[in-house]
């Protein structure tokens, strides 16, 4: 039978008290079942990955959260009744799935491919005008996104836009996504590289512009942060005549905050602000003349790798210029 953390919490010996500071094989049991019911990162759930055992002030902020879907005293103490509601079947609204409803119907009644079909997700979650509640991160339709992206309340939910936005594009089209969107960007943009899908409009090392133009469906990876890269958002239109590029982001604001309130129409200029982008398009065949221009084929590059001024040059090489990391 498959380890249920559910069942296992079900099973604690009556009069069970854990709080701040509380070490013991309980603490893990409870930290599983909050990853079932969205409040835990989702490899906590697999029985073969070590979970702590130390009842941490993270934990503390998981359990008050579910006190309060659940209507208990929001105390951060688990005693008989949190642990009698942690035993229990997370519900649709726990996963995310009925605020969810009104994408996947947008999905399911679009045309045309993934891309085409996440553009047109974005463009739904723009008029449900999603907003924060309650706090930063929170909200019903801020937590079902990051639920429904990674089962987790962690999950950054800028990315867990883009992510929805374009699994359900993918599956109602019937098509396999290429690439999976991750909690980190910086990880992303690596896996991207690895894979020639990341491009800049404007050269890092010369300032040249443009060397390609970002299409609907693609990613803007803002730069910044420790790790290089910050925030993301979904292209939703061509790149405009004035060099702006239209995206919908989670977690911004008017002013363009990585760490905003909602989600909201931008139009980013990337000579102003530093990033890179991401194709989701099929690459080209070295020899493809007639790839779209801006689908980089993957001949080899010349210059020195790790220098993002490296160009890549040959047939059907339509974006003149991928970032090396």
């Amino acid at each position: 039978m498959a380890f249920d953390p559910l069942n296992e919490i079900s099973r604690l010996p009556a009069g069970t008290l854990l709080m701040l500071g509380s070490r013991c094989h309980a603490v893990a049991l409870v930290r599983r079942a909050l990853a079932v019911h969205g409040l835990g990162p989702y490899s906590w759930r697999n029985f073969n990955k070590a979970v702590g055992e130390t009842f941490t002030d993270s934990v503390r902020q998981a359990v008050v959260v579910f006190q309060r879907r659940k209507g208990l005293e929001a105390d951060g103490i688990v005693g008989p009744l949190t642990l009698r509601a942690l035993g229990t079947t997370p519900g649709r609204v726990a996963l995310g799935l009925d605020e969810i409803e009104p994408l996947r119907a947008a999905a399911r009644e679009a045309s045309g491919d993934g891309l085409e079909r996440a553009v047109v997700v974005a463009r739904a979650a723009l008029e449900l005008h999603v907003r924060e509640s309650g706090g930063q991160n929170h909200g019903p339709l801020v937590e079902a996104l990051q639920l429904y992206a990674a089962g987790s309340r962690y999950f950054p939910w800028c990315a867990a836009l883009c992510d929805v936005c374009l699994r359900l594009g993918f599956a109602m089209a019937a098509q396999e996504l290429p690439l999976s969107i991750g909690v980190s960007c910086s990880s992303l943009v690596r896996r991207a590289a690895a894979d020639r899908r990341v491009y800049e409009l404007v050269g890092a090392a010369t300032g040249q512009y443009p060397l390609a133009k970002a299409q609907p469906g693609d990613l803007m990876v803002l730069r910044g942060g420790d790790r290089g890269f910050r925030h993301i958002g979904l292209v939703v239109e061509p790149q405009l005549a004035d060099s702006s590029v239209p995206t919908i982001e989670g977690n911004t604001n008017d002013a363009g905050s990585a760490e905003g309130d909602g989600v909201y129409l931008k139009h980013r200029n990337p000579r102003r602000t530093p990033s890179v982008f991401i194709t989701l398009r099929q690459a080209a065949a070295a020899d493809d003349e007639s790839a779209p221009q801006h689908i980089a084929a993957a001949p080899p590059a010349t210059g020195t790798p790790g220098d993002t001024s490296a160009e890549y040059r040959g047939p059907g090489a339509g974006l003149s210029r991928l970032i090396q990391l």
